[in-house]
């Protein structure tokens, strides 16, 4: 007998010995027709809930099937040794196997489809939009077929393991406890720290390695195991384990190595924000040969040491950083997945300690949160609530109802005693309304932390399709910067009464960055069909300077109090960079090939004023008065 017509004749065989099943599947299939004059199982129509209870019953029958069919189609026959009926007949091992497993995963997959084909030829839909928690979507007939064959492979070696009754189960069971943690702990690792396309290539190599190696497993425990029941157990278990263990420490290994990074690994900085005072920086960007990993560091600029951190995008919380004004401390709000929100420290005085887990901890989302000057003191505003803890005891020094529950954007700024919240709401609006054109109102309040009282201290409403509020790039305690797209003007408001000190008129259709600076000065960078200009204005809109560019201009920071660095190109194609002297109009070219990376909104001085993206992807500290420099990152360019 040829293998072919051997396998088909075992195939055949199998199918008859269990056509009952399909019978009760025929059977099953009929059970959502009457659905009609069933209770009602859940809201929706008869359709959804016919749709619903199939999916329900063929997912339950095409797993209960597989899982007794893997475990006695062969196994059984083991046990209870009617293989040998088999191989006395002149059969290769390889039939018997792919006889027996093809027949049962027959049986289930027919199954289901046996219990599916009522509903379908009625015209319901399988898509239940979330009535019954259920969903045939795109793809699912590949997740069906798979499901089915890995409950069919894993009740067949369990079913082996079970049977044979040897003390090889024990080992079996390390090796599932290890090997399976292995398996699941290294693509957690790489969401965890946001590298999704590495974790999800990881996940489907294991996902498809998994069936693989138990199919192999099972042909070579039925070739070459034959009627020996604890032979076959022990083959069965070399190889299972043998290519699932080296999968699993090698999927560790990956995942080790994708998350093993430095900052010298940077192939491109996305972000920085620097210390406001002192040389560290924090720093983000792709890692080089990682994907989509974008890992982030403080880094101290000065010598090179580094405290690798959370990044911004690593989890679906809007994860905030801070510094404390005297540059001795970060913090960071650090979700749990299924848990709460954790607030961690970096003490930037003993940074070999790296990041510390602080016992602060909220359950709620956070607006915002700042640290006080000397880092010692954490404000936390989290739906409706003011909260201010101690470092590093946790301690609670205050807690206060604020008038609100919910805001679409807040900010706070920390002073000595003296906590400010800039809180952005939408008034009264349908819910139809675009948020565009809603009315919002900015809320302004104080609280004193030695009165313990809280006091409104202003508000602005406006339009959002009219007033753009541009907090996030300025943190300056007296001003607040926004532009009214209505009457082509920026708008210089007081930052602790919203009231309007200065507009200024600006070409309607134009691209303006603001930098706020010392002295009460203001710089504008207005950029509108190639006419591109700098200007440079004192507190009252008195112009002081008027500069015109070629390309865009880009405003860095304050290397001193009466400096500010320019810059023409793009981070992608850096330009020229140049440092202005603001109180006599002098301009000194920097360098070529230099851009930037820290926006307005540092203290004159910061180290971030003095930090520059070079070609290559290199960053270089760049003294711009001396013209010292140095290699922070080598680059990969």
């Amino acid at each position: 007998m040829s293998s072919v017509r051997a396998l088909t004749a075992i195939f055949q065989r199998e199918l008859m010995e269990r056509r009952l099943l399909l019978g009760a599947a025929l059977l099953l299939g009929l059970v959502p027709l009457l659905v009609p004059v069933l209770p009602r199982l859940g809201s929706g129509t008869l359709s959804e809930l016919r749709g619903g209870l199939a999916l329900a019953l063929a997912a339950t029958f095409g797993g209960v099937v597989a899982l007794i069919l893997g475990g006695s189609v062969i196994a059984r026959d083991l046990a209870e040794r009617r293989i040998s009926f088999y191989f006395s007949r002149p059969l290769p091992g390889w039939t018997i196997w792919a006889g027996k497993l093809a027949a049962g995963a027959v049986l289930a997959l027919g199954g289901v489809a046996l219990i599916l084909l009522p509903v379908l030829l009625m015209g319901d839909s399988l898509s239940l939009n979330g009535n019954w928690g259920l969903d045939a979507s795109q793809g699912a007939e590949i997740l069906t077929v798979y499901g089915l064959l890995v409950l069919l492979l894993a009740g067949h070696a369990s079913g082996v393991m079970l049977r044979s009754r040897s003390p090889w189960l024990i080992l079996d069971l390390v090796a599932l406890l290890v090997g399976g943690w292995l398996l699941l702990d290294a693509p957690r690792l790489l969401r965890v720290v946001g590298a999704y396309k590495a974790a999800n290539l990881l996940l489907n190599v294991i996902l498809w390695m998994i069936p693989l190696a138990l199919l192999v497993a099972a042909a070579v425990q039925v070739a070459s195991g034959r009627t020996d029941l604890r032979r076959s157990h022990r083959l069965l278990s070399l190889t299972l384990w043998g290519l699932l263990l080296p999968l699993a420490f090698g999927a560790q290994g990956v995942a080790q190595w994708v998350t093993a990074v430095t900052p010298r690994h940077l192939e491109e900085i996305e972000a920085v924000i620097p210390a406001p005072a002192g040389d560290w920086v924090y720093m983000q960007g792709e890692a080089v040969h990682r994907g989509d990993y974008t890992p982030a560091f403080l880094l101290n600029a000065s010598n090179g040491e580094y405290v690798q951190v959370p990044p911004y995008r690593a989890t679906p919380w809007n994860l905030r950083m801070s510094f404390s004004a005297d540059g001795r401390r970060a913090a960071w709000t650090h979700w749990i997945p299924g848990g709460p929100v954790r607030i961690d420290t970096v003490d930037l005085t003993r940074p070999e300690a790296g990041m510390v887990q602080s016992p602060i901890t909220f359950y709620r989302y956070i607006e915002d949160f700042a640290l006080s000057p000397d880092g010692g003191r954490l404000a936390t505003m989290s739906q409706g609530r003011l909260q201010v803890d101690e470092f590093p005891s946790g301690k609670m020094l205050a807690s206060v109802r604020l008038p609100w529950e919910k805001v679409e954007s807040a900010r706070l700024h920390f002073g000595e005693d003296v906590i400010r919240l800039q809180a952005l709401r939408i008034e009264n609006a349908p819910s139809r309304v675009p948020t565009r054109y809603r009315d919002h109102t900015l809320y302004i309040y104080e609280y004193d932390l030695r009165s313990k009282e809280l006091a409104k201290t202003g508000e602005l409403s406006f339009n959002f399709n009219s007033l753009a509020w541009d907090l996030a790039n300025h943190d300056d305690p007296s001003r607040l910067v926004l532009r009214n797209r209505e009457t082509s003007s920026i708008q210089i408001h007081d930052a602790r009464t919203g009231e309007l000190r200065l507009a200024l008129p600006v070409p309607p259709q134009s691209l303006v960055h603001s930098a706020l600076l010392t002295g009460d000065r203001l710089a504008l960078a207005v950029q509108r069909r190639g006419a591109n200009q700098l200007l440079v204005l004192a507190g009252d809109g008195t112009p002081l300077r008027r500069m015109r560019f070629r390309g865009p201009i880009h405003l860095g920071g304050q290397p001193t109090p009466e400096t500010l660095v320019i810059a023409s190109g793009s981070p992608e194609r850096p330009g020229v960079s140049w440092l202005l002297d603001l109180g006599s109009g002098q301009v000194k070219r920097i360098g070529d090939g230099l851009m930037p990376l820290i926006r307005v909104g540092l203290q004159p001085g910061s180290t971030g004023a003095r930090l520059f993206a070079a070609k290559g992807g290199r960053l270089v500290w760049i003294d711009p008065l001396s013209g010292q420099q140095r290699v922070v990152l080598p680059g990969h360019g």
